[in-house]
């Protein structure tokens, strides 16, 4: 027995060891990790930092890479870096301690519980969703309100950028706040001063490191930032000439500014391999990665200074001109009324406080109301008879059968006004030209095919009188085929003679020579002799001459050009959309859905009418010396255009149209679950998310499998294993340093490395490895506090009971620290769902989907993030149809929201389990 124990007793010390080796091991890979990304990009770095163009890489604003004679001036950069950084945190640093003040001081402990929640769901909303909202909320606005020529510049960049550091901020300022307890607060109450005289004069400057660590992180946010001043900072390199002029750098924030991180997500992408252009880049991440790292240095210092003594920068004057008017109050109305002023204060300073919280929650609702109420519209909305036809045709849904019943009864009500539109064809009778010059191309080839055919046949067959026989009807066959081609092509240029011409007798002539020319009988002639039957008999009572002549309203616009307008609005053969869509769709399978089919939503049915209806009018303007002045945009009835004898027709088409659309597209309430699975067509003109929504989820949980092992096990290190010693503030130190790299220098980490050497080629497997690089501190530090949180007698009694220290971690502290281990994975998993630049390089294309679904983890996926930032930055299809721009943006918030809902209430039952509730 006394054997077996002793045995015993050496397993379990040879198992501590050997767990508390690998712990250590793989604790050190934070600390590889980093030394990797700066060895990497340093060495990516070296070609261009061989040419020791250090000079004009800092004294120069001039960044033209492409040119025969390159230019690598990264002055504009760095100044637009700066810029966007001091506008946000202009904004964010009184905004955010103002924020924490009321949470830490103002508030109940049942109030602050859900008031953090909106600051970690602001917190939690992708930067693709912020920088989504730049452009189509907040860029408008700006151009709108100060008159500017564009509203994607520094400004625009800087508040966005603000209202992300802001919940950094308040968090980590909130914790320093709170730290400090209750004993320094009730002092300086029983000693008279207000609440503001105690939180500017006693606890901000006791709570002074923490203060300073949480403006640093929020810093540390801004810089590192990559997709939101990509989209909203307008990417144009701007310096103030000269660069100390106060106006001019404040005139700065209504220009459009270029960055360090946007720079690099921008022409990474148009660089080959191993270009001086591309190793260029590289050396502005190490510029980046090198000042963040001070950044995080001077973090970790403020960190492990002892609280209290100084104060808080700015702080000082604040204070300073509260006494100053104190002390001119005083001297004014005497001492005995000087407490008014700091009643007055204090009330101001509560005001502002609770304003700022108001703030911060209408911020979050003017954020996801916009793209949650109009993304709405991609799921639930009136679908019209068009979408219905879409899904049976291209996804089998519904029954097709009686979707075509309906389609047959909505094509009755709309034959009318294609009748018209056949009517008027003399006024632009281009696409008939374009129809039979293909029904030309077709009936060559046909001809060429029948020919073909034979050849073969004689190659094939061995009896030589039926080869004798095949030969003759190949000799018969080129010679009609010659001949057909040859009446084909007189036919042709005798109706675009006819199409062509203002004159009614030539009109005539034409058309009787094209009688002629069709004698000879060939079945695939009879499309163009209909065509041209038709076109003679809408052209030969019309007003030929009329076609280019300028409308009465529009002198800027011919009859021809103005019906042009109005038939690509009703049937879309120009590509950008159309109300009705084509008459004819027996032969459109080949064409895209922008030409296919019509409007499918009802809501854009209207919108397409309205501008159908109205149309939009450049007045020319002089002022009274006759200066030409900007035309004046003018809205008209777009009836006024043909109001000219012989084009009775149109405005009755028109109103018909307005009259009966309802009739036309047959809306109905439809519920498109199928939008989170079905694919898109180019743009995301129609479709839904759903190869987006799986890359996604594939991705995060990629990331997810190779993180999480990693953290935990670095976090059992650390509080389990690991003494205060120099490799343990190594290891820290490398966490906190891989937590402060910016996104976009693990994107370049990831296309260095792991693309180049470890994959080969960009794919989930890519994305996956660099966003795990990525949400690894997240997760270590999650972890860490959870096992620490264990109390301290579950260990003892396990370790009493003779349980090997790994044995003890494994069966008891590890099942206790797991909700909030699971807290932080489903924080992490948020986290990667919401990045957009770690995957630019690594795994994400624009659309399309998994190519390879036997080795998924080698291809390449679409993701919602990449895809949020493609459609939102000049994709033309999807500008035609906003709310599936709306719905891909709201999809990616709503899956980063439940996921972090997920963590909070998680982490209040874990809270109330820990109270005893």
């Amino acid at each position: 027995m006394l054997y077996q124990s002793e045995r015993q007793n050496r397993t379990n010390r040879l198992l501590s060891w050997i767990g508390g080796w690998v712990l250590a091991r793989i604790a050190n890979l934070a600390v590889f990790a980093v030394l990797a990304i700066f060895v990497f990009i340093a060495w990516k770095s070296l070609p261009f930092l061989r040419l020791g163009r250090f000079g004009e890489m800092f004294g120069s604003s001039h960044w033209f890479p492409e040119r025969a004679e390159p230019e690598f001036g990264m002055l504009a950069m760095f100044y637009g870096s700066f810029l966007v950084t001091a506008g946000a945190m202009l904004i964010a640093i009184p905004l955010s301690l103002l924020t924490a003040v009321v949470l830490s001081d103002m508030v109940s402990f049942r109030v602050r519980q859900w008031a953090k929640p909106i600051l970690e769901l602001l917190a939690a909303i992708p930067s693709v969703a912020f920088g989504f909202f730049a452009i189509k909320v907040l860029a408008p606005w700006l151009q709108t309100t100060f008159g500017l020529p564009s509203g994607t510049n520094a400004l625009n960049a800087s508040l966005i950028l603000a209202i992300m550091a802001t919940p950094t901020i308040v968090s980590v300022a909130e914790d320093a706040l709170v730290s400090l307890g209750r004993e320094l607060r009730e002092a300086s109450y029983a000693l008279g001063a207000t609440r503001f005289e105690t939180i500017v004069k006693v606890i901000l400057p006791a709570a002074k490191n923490g203060v300073l660590t949480a403006i640093v992180l929020g810093m540390m946010r801004a810089i590192g930032e990559t997709m939101v001043v990509w989209m909203a900072a307008g990417n144009a390199s701007n310096v103030p000439r000269p660069w100390y002029d106060l106006e001019a750098v404040f005139g700065s924030f209504f220009e459009a500014v270029r960055t360090m991180t946007a720079t690099i997500a921008g022409d990474m992408g148009e660089t080959s391999a191993d270009s001086m252009h591309r190793s260029a880049l590289f050396a502005v991440g190490l510029v980046l990665l090198v000042f963040t790292f001070g950044l995080n240095l001077l973090t970790e210092s403020f960190a492990r200074s002892r609280p209290g003594g100084g104060s808080v920068p700015g702080l000082g004057k604040v204070t300073a001109i509260y006494d100053s008017l104190m002390h001119v109050w005083i001297r004014l109305i005497g001492p005995k009324n000087h407490r008014r002023l700091r009643t007055a204060a204090n009330a101001a300073f509560s005001g502002v406080g609770f304003f700022s919280i108001g703030f911060l929650a209408f911020v979050l609702i003017l954020v996801l109301g916009p793209m949650l109420m109009q993304g709405r519209e991609a799921v639930l909305f009136r679908g019209t008879i068009e979408h219905r036809l879409f899904l049976a045709e291209r996804f089998n849904r519904g029954n097709l059968p009686s979707v075509q019943a309906e389609y047959e009864r909505c094509q009755a009500v709309r034959r009318p006004v294609y009748e018209t539109l056949e009517r008027f064809a003399w006024l632009d009778p281009q696409p008939l030209l374009e129809q039979v010059a293909k029904w030309d191309r077709t009936s060559r080839e046909e001809n060429k095919e029948q020919i073909a055919r034979i050849q073969h046949e004689l190659e094939v067959l061995p009896d030589e009188t039926a080869r004798a026989g095949l030969e003759q009807n190949l000799l018969e066959a080129k010679k009609q085929t010659k001949e057909a081609d040859r009446a084909s092509k007189r036919l042709v240029r005798a109706f675009n003679a006819m199409c062509e011409t203002d004159d009614p007798e030539k009109l005539n002539a034409e058309y009787e020579r094209l009688n002629d020319l069709a004698g000879t009988p060939r079945s695939n002639l009879t499309p163009i002799l209909e065509a041209a039957r038709k076109y003679h008999e809408s052209a030969k009572t019309a007003n030929l001459a009329l076609r280019n002549e300028p409308t009465p309203v529009d002198p800027s616009r011919t009859f021809t050009q103005a019906f042009r307008e109005l038939r690509n609005q009703i049937v879309g053969s120009d590509g950008n959309g159309a109300l009705l869509g084509p008459e004819n769709r027996e032969d459109t399978a080949h064409l895209p859905p922008e030409v296919r089919y019509g409007t499918t939503h009802w809501v854009m049915s209207r919108r397409y009418n309205d501008a159908l209806q109205q149309a939009t009018v450049w007045q020319p303007r002089f002022d009274a010396e006759g200066t030409i002045l900007q035309n004046l945009e003018t809205r008209i009835d777009r009836r006024d255009f043909f109001r000219t004898p012989g084009l009775e027709g149109i405005p009755a088409m028109l109103d018909l149209i307005d009259t009966n659309l309802a009739a036309m597209l047959a809306p109905h309430w439809t519920l498109y679950w199928g939008y989170f699975f079905d694919g898109s067509t180019a743009g995301h003109f129609l479709g839904g998310i759903g190869p987006e929504l799986l890359g996604t989820l594939l991705v995060t949980f990629f990331s997810i499998l190779f993180a999480l092992p990693i953290g935990v096990a670095t976090a059992a290190h650390l509080v389990e294993a690991a003494k205060d010693g120099f490799s343990t503030r190594m290891i820290r130190l490398g966490i906190s340093t891989l937590a402060g790299v910016p996104s976009i220098v693990f994107g370049l980490f990831g296309l260095a490395i792991i693309v180049r050497y470890l994959t080969g080629t960009p794919c989930i497997l890519a994305g996956s490895l660099t966003l795990a690089l990525l949400i690894l501190p997240l997760i270590i530090r999650a972890s860490e506090e959870a096992i620490r949180a264990v109390p301290q007698t579950f260990r003892e009694a396990a370790l009493g009971l003779g349980a090997s220290p790994v044995r003890c971690f494994l069966t008891v502290t590890l099942p206790a620290s797991l909700p909030g281990i699971l807290t932080g994975t489903i924080l992490a998993m948020s986290r990667a769902a919401g990045e957009t630049a770690p995957l630019l390089f690594t795994c994400a294309v624009a659309s399309g989907k998994i190519a390879n679904w036997f080795n998924p983890l080698w291809s390449p996926t679409p993701v919602l993030s990449y895809s949020a930032y493609d459609i939102a930055v000049g994709d033309r299809l999807a500008e035609m149809v906003p709310y599936n721009q709306y719905g891909l943006v709201g999809a990616l918030i709503l899956l980063v929201l439940v996921l972090n809902l997920g963590a909070i209430l998680l982490r209040g039952r874990i809270a109330r389990r820990l109270r005893g509730g």
